[in-house]
């Protein structure tokens, strides 16, 4: 568990995290003073990538884009946000010429 948070905090990681926006019911029950209603956030999902060198066999090393991880809640599954997650991934090593 100490590992994988010391992965999760790496400083050359980064990530792509999907929200699910949800309005929160404002309490006040006095409509002359009510406030309108807050949006919060609701993560549904992320991708963590880390940017690295790759040796390729042959003495020369290669930017890589390398996929560390990719979460989505349970109840989002099956829903296409992974699908979604791995084509920006790709979009982001093709964007910034990674060689794999």
């Amino acid at each position: 568990r100490r590992q994988k948070k010391k992965e999760l905090a790496h400083d050359d990681c980064r990530y792509v995290i999907f929200y699910k926006k949800e309005a929160q019911k404002n309490e006040n029950k006095d409509s002359q003073n009510a406030t309108p209603s807050e949006e919060k956030d609701t993560p549904l999902g992320y991708v963590m990538w880390r940017f690295l060198m790759d040796d390729n066999g042959a003495g020369e090393f290669l930017p890589v884009l390398y996929l560390w991880e990719i979460h989505i809640e349970e109840e989002y599954r099956s829903k296409g946000l992974g699908k979604h997650l791995m084509l920006i991934s790709e979009l982001a090593a093709w964007k910034l010429k990674m060689k794999k």
